[in-house]
């Protein structure tokens, strides 16, 4: 099957490269992790582990869906810290 430019793009952009905070929330009972690169996602979790592994979970599906959707996302497509420098 032929890799397309979405295919190599999406393949760079790893979910664990991205940039996360968890913190405590008492209003909600849960840790709740947040991802810089799209100030929009947050997940949460008993854990701090459980709220960044949902999180990288969010990410990567929001990652298949911007690949999928490649041509009209591309301009907004935000790339993790590392990728971006």
């Amino acid at each position: 099957m032929p890799h397309t430019k979405a295919d190599t793009i999406y393949n760079d952009m790893i979910p664990e490269e991205y940039s996360y905070t968890v913190a405590w929330s008492p209003e909600d009972d849960a840790f709740i992790s947040r991802v810089t690169e799209f100030p929009l996602l947050a997940a949460h979790g008993g854990t701090q582990e459980k709220a960044l592994r949902e999180a990288r979970t969010v990410v990567e599906y929001v990652l298949e869906d911007l690949a999928a959707s490649f041509e009209r996302f591309l301009p907004s497509l935000p790339l993790p810290k590392k990728a971006a420098n």
